[in-house]
């Protein structure tokens, strides 16, 4: 075996890696010789899954101080939450808070990291507080930690760590959070957090809300709008070059404070991939440099956003996302067929668009009707998607809709 190339025998490692049980095989192998142990290292700590389990944190500093000559073949690092908190308490076999916040705190020690992934769960429960009276004259405690669950203070210093490195990995260009909780995270706003960024080129950014209602009951509250409209933008507005982006909502999300004027401001030149999930197209944006034919078009803040990235963008898929029909600025009810014109005139490099599910108007042949990609707002508590006759003025074509998104499939197929 000592004879073999090195290109064969790390051939022979990731072979193993990727069978069935790859990595308790692959920790078999490097048993057989002190040169397997020497090959195999790259591929079996190429990827790190780490969790909030106990022992955890104590598991990478140990690493890091008899191994850190193997730090460097790390590549990527995923972080999994998972059932470590339960309906916003930790669970009683899971490192403390601090412990796995260290974790972050000793990223730039992966010299070699690329990939970047943190998991929160899904779980609404989970970012769930019940107050309870706790002062002695019986009142509930004011003080803002004290209404944020475990999860969210785990999110929250997470953000504070990454900002605090003193230096950031040059390979690391991936970095995905998922279950990203829908209040205020002054970490996301610290100065240190657009170093963290300045090198990634492709991100990924999933949130999640307590709400569970179709209608974004969120939308007026101060906490929600302050995640838009300071967390987010100053997440978004870091100097960064991306070239791949999702963000996507775990309910349909009117990006309240999200307004038109930040979304002009955003812009990668070399993106290339778009993902948006559960996005509400609000916000209005008239701007005669960005219509049609020189013809003025009044556009939400989203497609203004999508429409400054026509010379580079390639691929570009929305899932789940709404058209607010009801916008003051326009006289008449906009229609995705206004949207899909736009893109297939102005996205001049698209190869691929998706819209999941397909729009259809929500013109009613009586009694309500729902349709299918269309909202109005409805007062204080947001969207709904149920429309009457007066709620939905009838186009000029019903057809429109799948004209306009024929001819955008066709122009990304060419």
């Amino acid at each position: 075996m000592q004879s073999l190339p090195v290109e064969i025998k790390a051939a022979i490692a990731e072979e193993v890696r990727t069978g069935k049980n790859g990595t308790t095989h692959l920790a078999a192998l490097r048993l057989a010789s002190r040169d397997l142990a020497h090959t195999t290292a790259p591929t079996l700590l190429r990827a790190l899954a780490l969790s909030q389990v106990k022992g955890t944190s104590a598991g990478i500093i140990q690493f890091l101080k008899k191994l850190s000559g193997r730090a460097p073949f790390v590549k990527k690092i995923k972080f999994d939450v998972g059932s470590s908190v339960h309906r916003g308490t930790p669970v009683p076999k899971a490192d403390t808070l601090n412990d796995s916040v260290s974790i972050f705190s000793r990223l730039n020690s992966f010299s070699g990291l690329e990939e970047l992934r943190v998991s929160f769960p899904f779980d609404k429960t989970v970012y769930s507080v019940e107050q309870s009276p706790n002062k002695d004259d019986g009142s509930v405690d004011d003080d803002p930690a004290s209404k944020q669950s475990e999860a969210q203070k785990l999110q929250i210093k997470i953000f504070m760590a990454l900002a605090g490195l003193s230096s950031v990995p040059t390979s690391l260009h991936t970095f995905e959070i998922y279950g990203l909780f829908t209040k205020p995270n002054e970490g996301l706003r610290m100065q240190g957090i657009k170093s963290f960024l300045g090198g990634i080129k492709h991100l990924y950014i999933t949130t999640v809300s307590n709400a569970g209602m179709f209608r974004d009951v969120l939308s007026t509250s101060k906490a929600y709008k302050d995640f838009w409209s300071k967390d987010i933008v100053a997440l978004l507005t870091a100097p960064i070059d991306l070239y791949s982006f999702a963000l996507g909502s775990d309910f349909p999300a009117g990006i309240v404070g999200l307004d038109c004027t930040a979304w002009g401001s955003i812009h990668w030149p070399h993106l290339r991939t778009l993902l948006l999930r559960g996005i509400i197209f609000n916000e209005t944006y008239k701007d005669s440099s960005r219509t049609i034919k020189n013809n003025p078009l009044a556009i939400t803040g989203v497609e203004s956003f999508i429409l400054l990235h026509r010379t580079s963008l390639s691929w570009l898929e929305l899932h789940d996302c709404f058209l607010n029909i009801s916008i003051p600025e326009v006289p008449k009810a906009r229609m995705w067929a206004d949207v899909f014109r736009g893109f297939e005139k102005s996205l001049i490099n698209l190869k691929r668009f998706v819209i999941s599910p397909e729009p259809l108007y929500p013109y009613p042949a009586g009694g309500d009707n729902k349709g299918e990609g269309y909202v109005h707002p409805r007062g204080e508590f947001g969207y709904d998607k149920t429309f009457t006759r007066r709620q939905a003025p009838p186009p000029n074509d019903a057809y429109l809709d799948d004209l306009a998104l024929e001819g955008l499939k066709c122009l990304a197929m060419l």
